[in-house]
């Protein structure tokens, strides 16, 4: 097993943990963004806030983007059962040809200036 996909399993248990209770922030996520279709997620990580998400709704035109390849390949595993579009990339260089109702992410910080 390489270092990165140590991490990336590593994150994922983290992640399962009890810190983030991913079922009560997508329910909270969905209450903000309503009828809002097209989501992107910043930082996807091994996809388990989009798995709540989709779980809940499975109509979202669902996008995660993630710097990790090691994230994205565990990401992939876990939402192979939805129509997701995961892209391996840097949030500050990526370059998607799409727009979004709603960009989501959950345990980092953004600050986006226009």
């Amino acid at each position: 097993m390489n270092y990165y996909q140590a991490i990336a399993d590593y994150c994922d248990l983290l992640m399962d943990g009890g810190y983030y209770e991913h079922k009560s922030l997508a329910k909270s996520i969905q209450s903000v963004i309503s009828q809002r279709k097209r989501v992107l997620e910043l930082g996807i990580g091994t996809g388990r806030l989009a798995e709540e998400l989709l779980r809940n709704d499975s109509s979202y035109d669902f996008v995660g983007i993630d710097f990790s390849p090691a994230m994205i390949g565990i990401a992939k595993e876990r939402l192979c059962s939805h129509s997701v579009l995961l892209t391996e990339c840097d949030v500050s260089e990526m370059s998607l040809d799409r727009k979004f109702d709603v960009a989501v992410s959950c345990g980092g910080t953004w600050v986006i200036v226009r």
